[in-house]
């Protein structure tokens, strides 16, 4: 009798132990921490709103951090080498959501219409493709290295096309470099066992068709509608939170 009751005890034990190990392993908050171009703060943000579906999913708290970067991937490179708050930031993150890169062709743009960039349009989008896989490559470096893949849910965004915000001579060079970009991200994020949320394809249609301001998506400005956002935000959301569970 005594011997069973002392194996029912030491398997009481043995539960509670891989019960207590188990809860250890998973976050009690989920830290999102985003990285993002101006996209990221309209309102109502796509941010907010994963946020708020994580919560409902996980069954956890979320707290989430917004560092917004309008200029070129490579200011942000910088900044997540050398700003303390968001390398801390991103040594804890659980979640990590990437959607940069139009403006620097952006940038390619003004240097088209300017005729300030030798070789015509076709060479400056050559250039801004190289310059943005470069950086972005870079920045994927820098993150995985205070944060692996295996500890936090990466999601690479593809970026949307606004045919109606540039005249046609300038549209054309800007869809095909925003083409080439998106093919990068998504290649990053199946080499390196993350996450590539096609925002493009649900913006601009898969063979890039669709004008989402005619679709209501964005505003005049090209930036996301309230529409806009909730789109952005289901198409990160519909590729689940894992390896959080």
């Amino acid at each position: 009798m005594r011997g069973g009751l002392i194996a029912a005890s030491l398997l009481a034990l043995v539960a509670l132990a891989a019960a207590s190990a188990a809860t250890a392993a998973t976050p009690q908050v989920i830290h999102y921490v985003s990285l993002g171009d101006s996209v990221t703060t309209v309102t109502p943000s796509f941010v907010g709103m994963v946020a708020k579906s994580a919560h409902t999913k996980l069954h956890r708290k979320v707290t989430a951090s917004n560092f917004v970067e309008d200029g070129d991937v490579s200011a942000l490179v910088g900044r997540v080498k050398t700003d303390p708050e968001l390398k801390a930031t991103l040594r804890s993150a659980d979640l990590i959501t990437i959607t940069i890169g139009a403006n620097e062709i952006g940038a390619f743009l003004d240097r088209i219409a300017n005729k300030t960039c030798g070789g015509g349009g076709l060479a400056c989008v050559r250039t801004a493709e190289r310059r943005f896989e470069r950086s972005y490559r870079a920045l994927l470096d820098q993150l995985t290295l205070l944060r692996s893949h295996k500890e936090a849910a990466y999601r690479l965004l593809t970026s949307f096309d606004t045919p109606s915000v540039f005249p046609a001579d300038l549209g054309k060079p800007f869809a095909a470099a925003l083409r080439a970009e998106n093919a990068f991200v998504c290649a990053q994020a199946l080499a390196r066992a993350m996450k590539c949320a096609d925002v493009y394809a649900a913006f601009n249609g898969t063979d890039g068709s669709q004008d989402p301001l005619s679709a209501g998506l964005i505003i005049q400005d090209g930036h996301p509608s309230a529409k806009g956002s909730a789109t952005i935000a289901s198409v990160v959301v519909d590729l689940g939170f894992a390896p959080l569970h």
